[in-house]
């Protein structure tokens, strides 16, 4: 208990104040739960780095899939402002049955570009 509480508790609340209710006591076992709860939550941002991170590198592998493909099968050129290869691609697989924009290839297609080796 504050000195100011213990004052009003002793003397009554000031004249026109309100006397401010004190705080419900803090049982003994609540440092244990605090402490268990900060290794929870130490133990929860290091499995969502870890999901961060394999997330990363699930997605870069698909990407490297994608221009893989996209340069040998559809003879995808990274250099060309303007490819007919989205084209094909969104043709293809509207013909398996799956629907994707052409600029949403084409941004994927650059995107996986950039892990190609530079170019001499």
């Amino acid at each position: 208990m504050t000195i100011k509480a213990a004052m009003a508790d002793a003397l009554g609340p000031a004249e026109g104040v309100a006397a401010s209710p004190a705080p419900p006591p803090v049982p003994i076992a609540a440092g244990e739960e605090v402490h268990e709860l900060r290794a929870k939550v130490a133990q929860l941002q290091s499995q969502l780095a870890h999901q961060i991170t394999a997330s990363k590198r699930e997605q870069e592998s698909l990407l490297k899939l994608v221009i893989g493909m996209a340069t040998g099968g559809y003879r995808f050129d990274r250099r060309a402002v303007r490819s007919r290869v989205t084209k094909e691609i969104t043709d293809d697989l509207l013909d398996a049955g799956v629907s994707l924009d052409e600029a949403t290839i084409l941004k994927h297609l650059r995107r996986a570009s950039e892990l190609l080796p530079a170019e001499d």
